[in-house]
């Protein structure tokens, strides 16, 4: 053992290492720079389109020009085949016009003889 006036000792052996702490806040961002002097730089490129929007409701319908001129008359058509005669359901039977219809005197139909 050395005294009190004896020569120091050797340095002693480093201690093992501690984990590390936590790490600590980022700091706040600086304020925005002044604007600089001098050229602009060139354009970039163009984003990409969007999506399209809602369509919108359908208007109220214009108002209608005004007529055109008549146009030429056409050729007339050919006449068609003759039909075939039909049977009247009174052969011998012709009407007659009354005064006062709603005398309740008969149907209308007057007989003729001869035919």
């Amino acid at each position: 053992m050395h005294g009190k006036l004896g020569s120091p000792g050797a340095p002693g052996t480093p201690g093992a290492p501690d984990s590390p702490g936590a790490p600590g806040r980022d700091g706040r961002d600086g304020r925005v720079g002044a604007r600089g002097v001098g050229p602009r730089g060139p354009r970039g490129p163009p984003g990409a389109i969007g999506l399209p929007g809602k369509v919108g409701a359908k208007g109220e319908p214009g108002v209608h020009g005004p007529s055109g001129q008549k146009g030429e008359r056409g050729e007339s058509g050919a006449s068609g085949l003759p039909g075939i005669p039909g049977q009247m359901p009174f052969k011998n039977w012709k009407e007659c016009a009354w005064k006062d219809m709603n005398a309740n005197k008969g149907n209308g139909l007057i007989k003729v003889s001869g035919l």
